[in-house]
């Protein structure tokens, strides 16, 4: 189960509470996959966009935060974000009705494990920079 844990926090509350919604849009797929409904492909894949929108939201707000402070891995940062954008985007456009419950999933377990590394790794070390300005 998706599940959001403290140990994502990275102290710039903007930033954690966007990293929280991304969490609560990922419960609301992995809750969709779950369900009996027959047919949910169109249903997952307005909360997979939604999630990759909610996504590139996010990440303009931390290359904002970013640039504001002169962060010195910003283009790491970046280049990060934007190759996840666009495997995102390429992954949900190979997608079709046909595709079964097993390929969704593999999908957003692909975001969530993606998203949990990059906030623990890149994220944290961003935010102790800000942090200690």
């Amino acid at each position: 189960m998706i599940k959001w844990n403290d140990k994502y926090l990275v102290g710039i509350d903007i930033v954690d509470t966007q990293h929280k919604q991304l969490f609560i849009i990922a419960q609301e797929a992995e809750a969709t996959l779950k369900s009996t409904h027959i047919d949910k492909y169109y249903e997952i894949m307005n909360i997979l966009n939604e999630l990759r929108k909610y996504t590139e939201f996010h990440f303009l707000t931390e290359e904002k935060l970013m640039e504001q402070t002169n962060y010195s891995n910003l283009h790491i940062h970046k280049t990060e974000h934007d190759a996840f954008i666009h495997k995102i985007i390429s992954v949900l456009d190979e997608l079709d009705e046909e595709s079964d419950d097993v390929a969704l999933k593999a999908i957003l377990i692909f975001i969530i494990d993606w998203i949990s590394e990059h906030i623990r790794l890149r994220d944290k070390d961003m935010s102790n920079y800000i942090l200690n300005l």
